[in-house]
């Protein structure tokens, strides 16, 4: 996919934005742009940023980013998210330190367990994020990061609960994400999903997951 840089930026700030994007829009259509959430697709489109849809259940993901933040947004295209107790959850994971091997790094291929669901991953992940789909203010999300195994960094009714930002209806879900609490990367790999309670759907990118929904093998591919 074509590489853009439409926002004005300094020579420093290119720099380390265009490691970033040269990683995710192997797949995602990025444009460096700070992004107003109000629970709509058009708070991405309409600053020139196609989507990327799941290979099936009506899911479109959006991703931006700019000196501080990357956002992500993840909307049904047709029906709903689940919202009750427990609600769906979008889930990302990020490898922050890639190499040539992806599988190869500091972290870990295997995913931290939420809502029933713990994923093998297609690179070795140091970071996640999961926001939980509930209709208005007030949602779960925490965020963790891998050292000798996975742990909570921040939550929502916990430590650290002013980090992230959530925008969330039945049917968007979408969060800022301050590159500090992810390791402050100069490169990085990334993969989602929608979780709920023991299985996935929606998964980007790669091809749809329809059996081991409560431990999906995540596979990319272009």
């Amino acid at each position: 996919m074509k590489l853009t840089i439409v926002q004005k930026q300094n020579q420093h700030m290119k720099k380390g934005l265009l490691a970033l994007l040269l990683l995710l829009c192997s797949f995602f259509s990025v444009n460096a742009q700070t992004i107003t959430f109000t629970g709509a697709s058009t708070d991405f489109t309409n600053n020139g940023i196609v989507g990327l849809a799941a290979a099936a259940n009506n899911t479109t993901y959006y991703v931006s980013l700019d000196s501080a933040f990357i956002y992500v947004g993840a909307f049904r295209t047709t029906g709903s998210f689940g919202t009750g107790s427990p609600s769906d959850n979008l889930t990302i994971y990020f490898d922050t330190d890639p190499n040539a091997t992806i599988t190869s790094g500091t972290g870990t291929t295997s995913g931290s367990a939420y809502s029933g669901v713990t994923p093998s991953l297609p690179f070795s992940a140091n970071s996640y994020v999961h926001v939980n789909c509930n209709n208005g203010a007030g949602g779960y999300w925490d965020y963790g990061t891998f050292g000798s195994s996975w742990s909570i960094t921040g939550q929502s009714n916990g430590a650290n609960s002013t980090v992230l930002s959530t925008f969330t209806t039945t049917t968007a879900t979408e969060v800022k994400i301050p590159f500090s609490s992810i390791g402050s990367p100069s490169a990085l790999n990334m993969t989602m999903f929608m979780g709920y309670t023991n299985g996935i759907y929606s998964n980007v990118p790669g091809t749809n997951i329809t059996t081991n929904l409560s431990t999906p093998i995540i596979v990319t591919g272009k």
